[in-house]
């Protein structure tokens, strides 16, 4: 009983959320991370990403990142990046004027560990 009850109050608090957005319907989050490895433990990535107000339309906003990091042993890794990231007008694809032209440049140290079947990721920025 318990279970049936919690498993509707769920769904029905889901039907009644709304984030941060004044359209109704469906947005998109398109993400293409890349990942390769440089030598011995270096490592480089690289993503990007374009988000919009509707399903694959009315884009905003797009981002291009990368960096280079080192695998200091199994759980512990460092990381230098850096990222372009554009805020557009909202209501079309990509509309100008932009709203928000940023360049931003970061460093992380990263401590991961498994308990069983679970993979925790902690990164210090």
């Amino acid at each position: 009983m318990f279970r049936s009850t919690l498993i509707a109050a769920l769904l029905l608090i889901g039907f009644g959320a709304y984030a941060q957005t004044t359209s109704p319907g469906l947005g998109s989050w398109t993400v293409l991370n890349l990942r390769g490895k440089v030598k011995g433990n270096f490592y480089f990535t690289f993503e990007t990403q374009a988000r919009s107000d509707r399903f694959y339309n009315q884009f905003f906003y797009h981002e291009f990142k990368g960096g280079f990091g080192y695998n200091i042993n199994k759980r512990f890794s460092v990381f230098i990046g850096s990222g372009k990231y554009d805020t557009y007008t909202k209501g079309g694809n990509f509309m100008r004027p932009v709203t928000a032209n940023e360049v931003r440049v970061w460093q992380e140290a990263t401590i991961k560990d498994n308990i069983g079947r679970l993979f925790l990721s902690t990164a210090f920025v």
